[in-house]
């Protein structure tokens, strides 16, 4: 059947974890009910490089309404057939090393062997308590220590 936001409101939940009702506009594509009531969009798709089965959550309805998510679906479809692959890329972005990481590493590489454990004889310490969930890759190389400047 193909998804509608009418249809998806009618759903019924599940008594416990959750049921997927695929859409038969676009393969893999489909709505995630929970036993709490929550309904979220998805797309299950193969991995080019392995064949290996994954499902990327789209977003939540009603902040996404059934069209815009089957777009988003088809939209992904096509990155997957190039070879992409989206869930692998969020892995990817949240296993990214961040600020406080460099410091942590700094710190136990270079200060101690330095004998530079004290705060004060530390280079910048407001950047790694500021700015430390930031991944490194977004820190601009021309002022690395303005991270802490805003």
């Amino acid at each position: 059947m193909k998804l509608t936001d009418n249809l998806l409101r009618k759903l019924p939940t599940p008594e416990q974890g959750n049921k997927i009702t695929y859409d038969d506009a676009v393969k893999g594509f489909g709505v995630r009910v929970t036993a709490a009531g929550g309904r979220a969009f998805i797309l299950n798709y193969r991995r080019k490089l392995d064949g290996r089965e994954r499902r990327y959550t789209i977003g939540n309805h009603p902040d996404w309404s059934t069209t815009a998510a089957r777009e988003e679906a088809k939209r992904l479809k096509r990155l997957v057939d190039g070879g992409n692959d989206p869930v692998g890329e969020q892995e990817e972005k949240r296993a990214a090393a961040t600020v406080a990481d460099l410091c942590a590493r700094f710190e136990r590489d270079y200060l101690s062997r330095n004998r530079l454990s004290s705060p004060a004889k530390r280079p910048c310490p407001d950047a790694c308590k500021s700015d430390g969930r930031r991944p490194v890759a977004n820190v601009q190389s021309g002022n690395p220590l303005g991270l802490a400047q805003r």
